[in-house]
């Protein structure tokens, strides 16, 4: 199961607070798939901790292209600006994969239906966000996260923000592959 999938609330308040609607309405695995396309898996803690297996995960699941992202303050290069950018909607023609190593925070994606859904991440959760969803992210209150950035092709590193369009090509793409799911 996922560490924890909900229709988000729509106050901008204090975003590393939870955001759940009242009374809160989650969404499991499979509910999430179907809803946004994003898959969950859990890997194990043994994995997460050990370094070697670390580097052998992104050639055992045949991924191009691996590194780390760590958000914090003491971190970060031009924290306040980076998490801005990173909370800022927007989407990519690739796909997103993110392995949580340390710390937590939060994903936010449209769903098919333009509903926020946000999940929180801890150690050990694998998303999988398709190319063309909508998202965002922000640190929860704990303020640090380290991810496992993954790519099943050399990244492009582009994102196209809502803010400046509204209908990229690759939204298109997604809506055509989410529909063929239903």
């Amino acid at each position: 199961m996922t560490s924890c999938a909900w229709y988000r609330d729509i106050s901008e308040n204090n975003l590393r607070a939870p955001h759940k609607l009242d009374p809160p309405q989650y969404l499991g695995i499979d509910e999430l798939y179907k809803k946004t396309g994003v898959k969950y898996e859990k890997i194990p803690d043994s994995v997460c901790n050990d370094s070697e297996a670390l580097q052998r995960l992104p050639s055992e699941r045949k991924y191009k292209f691996h590194d780390y992202m760590e958000m914090h303050r003491d971190v970060l290069k031009d924290y306040d600006n980076m998490m801005k950018v990173f909370y800022d909607e927007h989407l990519h023609e690739d796909p997103e994969i993110r392995l949580i190593v340390a710390g937590s925070g939060f994903f936010e994606v449209r769903s098919i239906d333009d509903l926020w859904v946000r999940i929180h991440v801890q150690k050990g959760d694998l998303l999988d966000l398709p190319p063309g969803i909508w998202h965002r992210f922000v640190l929860d209150d704990k303020e640090y996260i380290k991810m496992l950035r993954l790519f099943s092709e050399i990244p492009t590193w582009e994102a196209e923000f809502r803010e400046k369009t509204e209908n990229p090509p690759a939204r298109d793409r997604y809506r055509t592959a989410m529909a063929a799911m239903a």
